[in-house]
């Protein structure tokens, strides 16, 4: 059997063992309710960060997208994007030479919410007006409606076997969501340059 002593000696230890955890309990909840530290990133940031088609291409024209009537689409752009190859060349002076490979037609559209709007339509327009070029990253999904997509019969020519298959009636268009300039040659700038495609 214990004694006294003893007993008071247990309930003091226990006492401070229970204030200590109540201590890191209050401190564990003053970090959880902390605005924290690090920057918070956007939604557009966000779908950046996790895009899957980014492209780099040369950009220098774009267009506001037009109806069949020849009207103009309230914030649609058609930009048309090249993209190049450099291959070596001894005969230049830069020691090589950039040669177009294929131009991608890409549509941005003016969108976004209140809180974080996306004018990359317009962004993309003033930046094809005001530059000779610009070389520019490009993020972008597909696009394309239900009604363009139809059941194709095919057969497997390994095993002959049919089965269906779902293939676009047109290619399914590319939509700019958001694009960072890595660089670009103003309008107004004095050197004559070859545009890199």
């Amino acid at each position: 059997m214990a004694t006294k002593t003893e007993l008071e000696t247990a309930l003091a230890t226990e006492t401070q063992h229970a204030s200590e955890l109540q201590a890191r309990i209050d401190e564990l909840q003053a970090q959880a309710t902390a605005t924290p530290d690090e920057p918070q990133l956007s939604k557009l940031d966000c779908r950046k960060l996790y895009a899957d088609n980014t492209t780099v291409v040369t950009i220098n024209r774009a267009y506001s997208m037009k109806r069949k009537d020849g009207t103009t689409v309230e914030g649609g752009f058609d930009v048309p994007a090249a993209q190049s190859l450099q291959i070596p060349d001894t005969a230049s002076e830069s020691g090589y030479k950039r040669v177009k490979v294929q131009e991608t037609w890409f549509t941005a559209w003016d969108n976004g919410t209140e809180e974080e709007p996306n004018p990359v339509g317009s962004q993309l327009m003033a930046l094809a007006t005001t530059t000779k070029y610009a070389v520019v990253r490009l993020y972008w999904e597909f696009s394309a409606r239900a009604q363009d997509v139809v059941e194709v019969q095919s057969v497997n020519e390994q095993t002959g076997k049919a089965f269906t298959e779902h293939k676009f009636k047109y290619s399914a268009k590319k939509k700019i969501f958001a694009f960072d300039i890595i660089s670009k040659e103003d309008l107004d700038s004095p050197e004559m340059t070859n545009i890199p495609f």
